[in-house]
């Protein structure tokens, strides 16, 4: 997220129109990876950690990161 738009309720309002969109579907469990700096912030939304792993972006580079998931 670009730091003017951080703390604004921009990353809140998104989740809940993704879960929103999940629901109108029959989704009824989210499952991401989550950078370690933004696993704090899906922890508010509710999400809780699965287990830390590695994630491979499309460039081939790693990331660390940690599974998460939340039951709508």
């Amino acid at each position: 997220m670009h730091p003017k738009a951080s703390r604004k309720g921009v990353g809140r309002a998104l989740m809940k129109a993704v879960e929103s969109h999940a629901l109108e579907n029959g989704i009824t469990l989210l499952k991401m990876p989550s950078s370690l700096s933004a696993q704090r912030f899906y922890e508010a939304m509710g999400f809780r950690s699965v287990k830390e792993d590695t994630h491979i972006m499309s460039s081939g580079q790693k990331m660390a990161c940690v599974r998460m998931e939340k039951k709508l």
